[in-house]
């Protein structure tokens, strides 16, 4: 009985020392996920649905969910050994991870863009994403267009320019050039810009033989294709939202057809208008 007693006690510590064994040795290893987009995140996997997503936390406490269509692999590593030294290092020196960020591969994408200086406006974009260097949206606004001087004649003359709103549709092709937090990015759109203000008076001075002569004319928008181009920087988060902020040139027309005229001199029509004016200015946008 005694003899059982001592084989069960030696069997039980080679059990428990095995046991902690293996213990040790999984605390030993980390695992590691690799994005597509290019990030690599460090944690534990701590919840894993077959074909679908996973979620890793971080050292830091943190929690990410990924879906598996944006993971490119996920390992186990054994962690960095770290050792202790008693000399004094300088804190600068110290390599520091880069910080895993979201973007999206491909799929459904959405956004708000505020155009800033030139023609202000607001847009709202929906589309689909292809690839890092293609998506494609379109992009619905109301947007401010300005129009400026122009001549009907070598003598005739509109007095100042005008500003029209515009109800706007754009098509939109865009991409990411560089897969980094922060990217570079450019996008073209063309569309159509639909005038909102239905009906315009304008003024112009007629000049004819030492005399002056004025000139009354309204005049029905009907508005007209519009296009742009933008480059700018992309700020990625790890929220699934980023931010844009880049440089665009845009050109715009409108179409008008005359209603009625007056002049001191004599009636006149010139039939129908068609004006092309651009701006330049900032644009700032979120997505997501």
């Amino acid at each position: 009985m005694k003899n059982i007693k001592s084989k069960l006690l030696v069997f039980a510590l080679i059990l428990f020392s095995s046991a902690s064994i293996f213990a040790q040795t999984l605390n030993d290893y980390i695992d590691v996920v690799y994005l597509k987009n290019g990030s690599m995140i460090k944690g534990i996997i701590i919840e894993q649905v077959p074909g679908k997503s996973l979620k890793i936390e971080t050292s830091d406490g943190s929690q990410f969910v990924y879906q598996i269509s944006e993971v490119e692999k996920f390992t186990r590593e054994l962690k960095p050994v770290t050792t202790t030294t008693t000399t004094t290092t300088n804190p600068m020196m110290t390599k520091r991870e880069p910080k895993p960020f979201y973007s999206k591969a491909k799929g459904y994408f959405g956004g708000v863009e505020l155009l800033i200086a030139g023609s202000p406006g607001l847009r709202v974009i929906n589309g689909y994403k292809f690839g890092r260097f293609g998506y494609l949206g379109l992009a619905v606004g109301i947007e401010a267009n300005r129009f400026n001087s122009f001549n009907y004649a070598p003598y005739m003359n509109m007095w100042g320019g005008n500003t029209q709103p515009f109800a706007t549709l754009n098509l939109v092709y865009g991409g990411d050039i560089l897969k980094r937090k922060i990217t570079p990015y450019y996008q073209l759109e063309l569309g159509y810009g639909f005038n909102l203000n239905g009906r315009t008076d304008r003024y112009y001075s007629y000049y004819e033989n030492g005399a002056y002569y004025d000139y009354y004319y309204q005049q029905r928008n009907i508005g007209g294709p519009m296009g742009g181009a933008v480059f700018g920087v992309k700020f990625n988060t790890n929220k699934k939202v980023n931010f844009k902020l880049g440089l665009n040139a845009r050109w715009f027309t409108n179409i008008s057809d005359p209603m009625n005229s007056y002049s001191s001199f004599a009636p006149y029509n010139y039939g129908s208008g068609f004006d092309v004016n651009g701006a330049a200015g900032i644009r700032f946008g979120i997505g997501f």
